[in-house]
């Protein structure tokens, strides 16, 4: 038991230093996206939105959000749902592929 919880312990410890090294190489990879990456990012998001059967006008909210060095988040308003379009770019922020993940409902 003592075992068990010093090894519990000691991945505790170890955790927030992975986190760190994670959150720093993530910024270190926005931070050498071209400067129109956000607008490139937004844009597909708004493209991909459009692509579907969704009705009525689109607005991103915010700048993207930077879930891992190559994976960013749009926000997306439409009909009053809101949705999470994920947007994977390359390190010169190339659009590789877009997924969208609906976060709320439309009011009925």
């Amino acid at each position: 038991m003592k075992q068990a919880l010093a090894v519990g312990l000691g991945l505790a410890a170890v955790l927030p230093l992975l986190q760190a090294c994670e959150d720093e190489a993530t910024i270190a990879a926005a931070a050498r996206r071209p400067a129109n990456c956000v607008s490139i990012v937004n844009a597909a998001a708004l493209k991909a939105m459009t692509g579907t059967t969704i009705p009525g006008q689109m607005t991103v909210y915010g700048d993207p959000v930077l879930l891992s060095p190559d994976t960013l988040r749009v926000d997306v308003d439409a009909f009053d749902a809101q949705y999470a379009v994920e947007v994977v770019v390359d390190r010169d922020c190339k659009v590789l592929s877009v997924s969208i993940n609906r976060e709320t409902n439309a009011p009925t």
